[in-house]
């Protein structure tokens, strides 16, 4: 917009140094072959056609001497390209046309000329100084956005270590607690119980001697009795004891057990899980994987159980050259689809255990189950999500 202002100056300015008179078709001619060449420039913006037409204006100088008066314009249209070189050429038509005018006209016009030739310069570098902003102001853009990009990506990482960080401690914990607690409490229950055993015989022992002194010392009968009454007594307050301290222990190891089988459920990744689960498949196998990292273990287990024997029965009786298992959580239900390009072989009718233990597992958690065979074998599985 600024070089296009300037040029329109320069077109003004250029007659009134040589008082050029509007007065006749010849005068307005030029002014109408200059304003229509410099639009037409400014709407190619081509180098050589730039060259070109300043050099035709140039030539037409040395036959009307009024052209002088648009060197100036010209000078600020060559320039644009930077074409210093031809600078040279713009000085001919003064030279040529010295006796035409004053020496002080052309001194204007020189003038005038050389200042047009600064002006250019000064607009070429700000306009490279715009182009280099505008690469900067894009550079600093895409990197930001690959910074943002990265830091993502680094975020999602992270998140994805902690997960399984935290699976693999889940079943360091469950581990240790196996190994350790359950078996001390383990130890500690089968103890009372020999305890109690012991108990149990001594106590009979001791019955069965009393009843024999009964017989042999029948005057001591009574005192006898009183021992055994407060012997039984002492035994069974001890026996008491033991068995609410075995019911105590008891209801210890079956706490820990829950604990443990919680811990290794929740350390169980879905994803690697399945990861491993079709490595011994020989086709080509494809999956897509759409789960958040907080699956209801039931579901997990529901759908693991499925695949297992999916891909035993695919292993088996399928001639399938893909396969394809695809899991996606949706806002209310999780869904699980597994197909394969193989041919069915078997009758609809003939459903095999496999199957059926494949829909029972779905029905547990109110699911539904699909089976279709046309075009390949295909196992839909959707599974509501729990509203507790």
């Amino acid at each position: 917009m600024l070089t296009i202002i300037i040029k329109l100056l320069l077109i003004f300015i250029g007659p009134l140094l040589i008082s050029i008179p509007f007065t006749n078709q010849s005068s307005i001619a030029i002014l109408l072959v200059v304003v229509a060449t410099a639009a037409l420039l400014q709407y190619f913006n081509h180098r050589t056609l730039t060259i070109v037409a300043v050099a035709l204006l140039l030539a037409a100088s040395f036959f009307i001497p009024y052209f002088i008066a648009f060197l100036p314009l010209l000078c600020f249209i060559l320039l644009e390209f930077n074409p210093r070189k031809s600078l040279v050429l713009l000085a001919l038509p003064i030279v040529f046309n010295h006796s035409y005018f004053q020496i002080e006209t052309l001194v204007m016009i020189l003038m005038m000329t050389l200042l047009a030739a600064v002006i250019r310069v000064a607009c070429n570098q700000l306009r490279d100084l715009i182009v280099e902003n505008k690469k900067i102001r894009d550079n600093s853009i895409e990197l930001q956005l690959a910074l943002q990009r990265k830091n993502k990506a680094l975020t999602e990482n992270y998140e994805e270590d902690i997960y399984h960080v935290t699976l693999k401690e889940r079943n360091r914990i469950a581990r240790e607690i196996h190994d350790n607690v359950g078996h001390l409490l383990s130890r500690s229950i089968l103890q009372i119980g020999a305890v109690q055993a012991i108990i149990q015989s001594k106590a009979f022992k001791d019955s069965m001697s009393s009843a024999e002194e009964l017989y042999e010392l029948r005057e001591d009968y009574i005192e006898d009795s009183i021992e055994v009454i407060v012997e039984d007594s002492i035994a069974d307050s001890i026996k008491d004891s033991l068995d609410s301290l075995q019911e105590t222990l008891d209801s210890a190891m079956t706490s820990v057990r829950q604990s443990v089988h919680n811990l290794r459920d929740d350390s169980i990744d879905l994803q690697e899980a399945i990861t491993k689960m079709i490595q011994p498949l020989t086709c080509e196998v494809e999956v897509n994987y759409d789960m958040s990292s907080e699956i209801e273990n039931n579901v997990k287990f529901c759908f693991l159980g499925v695949l297992k024997e999916a891909i035993t029965n695919i292993s088996k009786h399928s001639n399938a050259t893909k396969v394809t298992i695809t899991l996606k959580e949706h806002p209310a239900f999780y869904q699980l689809l597994i197909q394969d390009n193989g041919s069915v072989q078997t009758e609809a009718s003939n459903v095999g255990m496999g199957i059926t233990n494949m829909e029972k597992r779905v029905e547990t958690l109110d699911g539904r189950f699909y089976i279709n065979t046309e075009d390949g074998f295909r196992i839909f599985v959707s599974v509501p999500k729990s509203t507790s």
